[in-house]
């Protein structure tokens, strides 16, 4: 899995709470069942409190895929890792293994440390 991650702007200074807007592209390997395993630090935080929004940028995005979150939490209720699920929108089935979604992209919208 290689996912790219753009950073569009920050809110506060890194080491304080913050909020980012980060664009994420996909790859040409859908990896099911897991989805994409996505953490803190792949927007650049140590700490996620939230996931605000995500918005499809793209229009295989929109169209063609819908998503779904499965969120792991630490005993302080901030998320330590979330699995972005895809399904195609035609069938509601998850995207099959390793089939090619690298059109996809979404902006998250997030908050943390």
């Amino acid at each position: 899995m290689a996912i790219a991650v753009v950073q569009k702007g920050v809110d506060a200074p890194a080491g304080s709470e913050f909020e980012a807007t980060q664009t994420v592209a996909l790859d040409t390997s859908y990896p099911n069942p897991a989805g994409y395993v996505l953490t803190p630090s792949t927007f650049g935080f140590t700490r996620l409190k939230r996931i605000k929004n995500i918005e499809p940028t793209s229009l295989a995005a929109a169209a063609t895929w819908t998503y779904w979150l499965v969120p792991s939490y630490d005993s302080d209720g901030f998320i330590t890792s979330v699995a972005f699920h895809l399904a195609v929108v035609a069938t509601g089935v998850e995207v099959a293994n390793a089939v090619n979604v690298s059109t996809a992209t979404y902006q998250f919208t997030v908050e943390g440390h």
